[in-house]
């Protein structure tokens, strides 16, 4: 994130990032298993589609990357909320993470 890796115009670098964070909380992404969703349907709802892997972890890097810019506990607090909900939800009996469709993925992993 911005903020922590430049010297100039960070706190305008921080409002943009915590004003994306804002609109994404608000997006319908994060479903009601606090993981997040593929995507929204055309009314901006969430689609109820596939909660992929590698959603989980971009939502994660990014708190941990506002938890270091802003020195709240809220994002880092979250960042932990979402990562258990993942680890629940998202891997198999030993522990080991995988997408929906594994290990029968198409081409586009769908």
């Amino acid at each position: 994130m911005l903020p922590n890796r430049v010297s100039g115009k960070k706190e305008t670098y921080f409002n943009e990032a915590l004003a994306q964070w804002d609109w994404f909380c608000q997006s319908g992404m994060i479903n009601e298993r606090n993981l997040i969703n593929d995507s929204l349907t055309d009314d901006c709802a969430n689609n109820g589609g596939t909660e992929w892997s590698y959603n989980q972890g971009v939502i994660l890097g990014a708190l941990v990357e506002l938890d270091a810019a802003s020195g709240y506990d809220y994002y880092i607090d979250t960042a932990h909320s979402m990562a258990k909900a993942a680890i629940s939800g998202l891997t198999d009996s030993d522990g080991i993470l995988h997408d929906p469709c594994e290990p029968n993925c198409g081409a586009d992993a769908s």
